[in-house]
């Protein structure tokens, strides 16, 4: 294929509110086998990692850097999606997802102190990284950053545009925004930012 890798998009769609919680272990430190490091607040690893057993059960994916389907055996690539081979990294904050247990159920807890995420100034980021094949059969990479922001109002969307009336900003997962994303792709021809809203900072939200 020439052009934006296919299913870029609902990548992110796919990881909703996604750092898989885990029981707590409030004194655990460095990153597990899955690529969680909980007390940093990072995940780093491949793809279908981040789900934990729900994807890939007790043994985690390795990938294969530079390939398309890496270690998705060609008889079961009808059954995986291609995103299996992409290596992502993510950060959030503490009111995303805590580093403690303050209220005892057994879990990190998420936007502790607020009945929901709005107004907690929670905010992940995604960067992936993957690769295709393109029409020269020639492999070629693919990279994405975003930022989502837990704004401190709902957002309106009233012309249904899938955008924010209020900043602007594309409206995902129903109470998040994307403040600024990023998608390079020399290959197909893609350079740079798609979404950028003002202000892009965290703290601003």
């Amino acid at each position: 294929m020439k052009g934006k890798f296919p299913t870029v998009a609902s990548i992110l769609l796919f990881l909703m509110m996604t750092i898989s919680p885990v029981v707590a272990k409030p004194n655990s430190t460095g990153f597990d086998k899955y690529g969680y490091n909980y007390q940093a607040h990072i995940f780093k690893g491949w793809y279908p990692n981040y789900a934990r057993e729900r994807y890939v059960g007790d043994t985690p994916y390795e990938g294969v850097w530079y390939s398309e389907w890496g270690n998705i055996p060609e008889d079961l690539r009808g059954e995986f999606e291609v995103w299996y081979n992409v290596w992502l990294i993510m950060k959030w904050n503490d009111a995303w997802l805590s580093n403690k247990d303050r209220d005892g159920d057994g879990k990190l807890d998420r936007h502790w102190g607020y009945d929901s995420y709005t107004g907690s100034g929670a905010w992940l980021t995604n960067h992936q990284i993957g690769w295709y094949v393109g029409d020269d059969g020639k492999i070629h990479q693919w990279e994405w950053f975003v930022k989502i922001v837990a704004p401190d109002y709902m957002p309106v969307d009233e012309d249904d545009d899938g955008y924010d009336d209020v900043s602007g900003a594309k409206i995902i997962w129903g109470s998040f925004l994307v403040i600024q994303s990023v998608y390079n792709d020399p290959y197909g021809g893609y350079h740079g930012v798609e979404e950028l809203v003002t202000p892009a900072g965290f703290g601003a939200w």
